[in-house]
Parts: structure tokens; C-alpha cells; sequence
């Protein structure tokens, strides 16, 4: 939303900070602006996925079409160049789409899936958070397809356990 932000950027990183950005998808987020940005010495960026389907997705957003969008605009970022984190929020609403979000993070080159278990706050209050015993078994899935994509998870430091133990 920034007018400023391709000048704020090219301060950054001409002092040496790496600069990554984590833009909504909205109609602000055009090929000029990203590549401006790019240029501007933005190396990484991240967008939110939260389903592998329109629906679970837009449904979750609360906005029709942001699924299409979200996925022309990861294209578009990783044809610029920028490395690239796909953020999921797992809740009982799309645990059972993992599956096919993270062979759509695999076939697009995500760098990152950074997974986040539900805090419900906020609109996440809408979203049914999942049993605990449901997060144990995500927690060892994500430990077993991590040999396939870079993966960090937040909002549960019970991974860390779940690595050890598999180790």
C-alpha cells in the first residue's frame, strides 16, 4: 500500500539488510510493482495458501477468487526471480488438503512451506482448530514430507519434540 515502498526497499538492502516481502494478494500486486521491487534488491517473498482448493481456500479468506489469485501470483513471483515461502494455517477446515498443497508446493518450487497450527484469534475464531491428537499425527506427516520440502512450522513448538523423537 506504501507509495514509497520500491524506495524503502532499495535503502534496506543498500545497507546491507536482506529485504523480504509478504504482500496480500490484492490488486496492488502487479508484474511492474514486483519487478520493481525485485530490481530494488527484494530477494523473498511469501504468500499465504491455506487450502488446495478454491473453495477451502476463498472459504477460509473470506474472499471469492483469492485462490486463482493467489496462485498467478506465486507464478509470477517465481518467474521474477524471488524465492519464494508459501504460509498455510492448518485448522479442521483443510488438514485433510495437505496432501495436495504440498504437491502444489513441490511443483511450483517453493523454497519454504512454512505451516502454522491455528491460534484462534481474530477471524481464526471462525475456523475449528484441530484435537490434539489430530496435530500429533500432522506433526509426524510434516516430519516425513520434510525430506521432500524445506518445511518450518509455527505455533507449534511440539515439532521440535516430534523431530527429536524421530531422529
Amino acid at each position: 500500500e506504501r507509495a514509497d515502498l520500491i524506495d524503502l526497499v532499495r535503502y534496506a538492502t543498500s545497507v546491507g539488510l536482506p529485504v523480504a516481502l509478504s504482500p496480500s494478494v490484492t490488486p496492488n500486486l502487479t508484474r511492474e510493482r514486483l519487478v520493481a521491487l525485485h530490481e530494488a534488491g527484494a530477494g523473498a517473498a511469501s504468500l499465504s495458501l491455506d487450502g488446495a482448493s478454491p473453495a477451502t481456500h476463498d472459504g477460509i479468506r473470506g474472499i471469492a477468487g483469492v485462490h486463482a489469485n493467489t496462485l498467478a501470483a506465486a507464478a509470477l513471483m517465481r518467474e521474477i526471480g524471488y524465492r519464494l515461502q508459501i504460509n498455510t494455517t492448518v485448522s479442521a477446515d483443510n488438514v485433510h488438503e495437505l496432501p495436495d498443497l504440498l504437491a502444489w508446493v513441490i511443483d511450483a518450487d517453493i523454497s519454504l512451506w512454512s505451516v502454522f497450527l491455528l491460534v484462534p484469534t481474530g477471524r481464526g475464531t471462525q475456523l475449528a482448530s484441530l484435537p490434539s491428537n489430530e496435530v500429533e499425527d500432522v506433526l509426524h506427516w510434516l516430519h516425513d514430507v520434510g525430506e521432500l520440502v524445506p518445511i518450518k512450522t509455527t505455533e507449534a513448538p511440539q515439532f521440535r519434540r516430534v523431530a527429536m523423537q524421530r531422529a
